[in-house]
């Protein structure tokens, strides 16, 4: 019997995340969106159990403040999304992307991590992308790759290094522009939201070898970017995150990556022995790194990578987890 499932955050998403795994949770029924609590309060008869399971992704980040402390109405809004979920579904599920919102405070952060734990047994069910933050509560799955397939790779004279995505003052992307020395360009390239924080980075820009292209990148571009390069560089390495989107956006590409140490990444490289993973102890280091690494074959990193987060794994995990009874 095919199971029916409500899913936070599909209508009109351009996040490939949230598509590629509403993709696989539908190998096991209907996926439909989250109901808006209006729909619910205006006929909750039509919504009361509706739904077998309802997954809530990001919520984590409701509790904190626009400046990085706690927001006492975004804990009420997050216990009035659980209860919601119980009313909706007979089993719920909390994907636990960071354990705690990278917009904290470093003086909140630890606080918030234990408050989450805590938030984590309200749930039917956890779920966790790094093997190394596994538990008896929190259910293994593998992220979904981003790219399936192997891509066009363009013949450039440009030789370049790439930082891609969100730029934010957290992933310490200004210490590895400090210490960037290499005579390969590094392209950083992504939206940037801080004012300050953007003209702080053009100005240690200057005079180096790198390019900066602040702005809006779509999945074609991204794709582009980063096949195209010699490699991904990671220098965020905060106790907030558990494991990193854009490991996967190049592992998809066959990219090799070369990041600060954490325990996501030295997971994959230890115990899933994945390969083209290069780690560094801090960002001033990871340039110097980069330049004595001597990445594998790009093919070779593609197909580990599809063995371990490819469609087939990632559904294979959602069926033990959708059969899971209740707690």
């Amino acid at each position: 019997m095919k199971l029916r499932i409500a899913y936070s955050g599909l209508t009109g998403s351009q996040n490939s995340y949230t598509q590629k795994m509403s993709e696989a949770f539908s190998s096991y029924g209907e996926v439909a969106d989250l109901p808006a609590k209006m729909a619910f309060v205006r006929a909750p008869l039509k919504f009361l159990r509706k739904y077998d399971v309802v997954v809530f992704n990001w919520i984590e980040n409701k509790i904190v403040n626009q400046k990085g402390g706690w927001s006492p109405l975004g804990v009420l809004k997050l216990a009035g999304l659980i209860v919601y979920g119980k009313l909706l579904a007979r089993k719920t599920i909390f994907v636990r992307h960071n354990n705690y919102p990278h917009a904290a405070a470093a003086s909140a952060g630890e606080q918030m991590r234990k408050f989450l734990d805590h938030v984590e047994i309200l749930f039917d069910d956890c779920v966790t992308h790094s093997g190394h933050n596994s538990n008896e509560r929190r259910k293994y799955v593998p992220h979904p790759l981003y790219h399936d397939r192997a891509p066009e790779v363009a013949h450039s004279n440009d030789v370049y290094f790439v930082v891609f995505g969100r730029i934010e003052r957290y992933k310490g992307i200004h210490e590895l522009i400090k210490s960037y020395t290499l005579e390969q360009k590094l392209v950083i390239a992504g939206p940037c939201h801080d004012p300050q924080y953007k003209a702080e980075l053009i100005r240690l820009c200057d005079n180096r070898n790198i390019d900066l292209r602040i702005g809006f990148l779509s999945d074609d571009e991204a794709s582009a970017l980063v096949a195209n390069s010699l490699g991904l560089l990671l220098s965020h390495s905060g106790k907030d995150m558990i494991a990193t989107g854009s490991y996967f956006f190049a592992a998809g590409l066959g990219i090799p990556v070369f990041a600060v140490e954490t325990p996501f990444l030295k997971w994959l490289a230890t115990e899933l022995q994945q390969p083209g993973i290069h780690l560094a102890e801090n960002p001033a280091d990871l340039a110097n790194h980069v330049s004595t690494a001597m990445p594998p074959n790009r093919g070779l990193i593609r197909d580990a990578a599809q063995l371990q987060f490819g469609p087939a794994s990632v559904e294979r995990a959602l069926k033990d987890l959708l059969s899971r009874k209740n707690k």
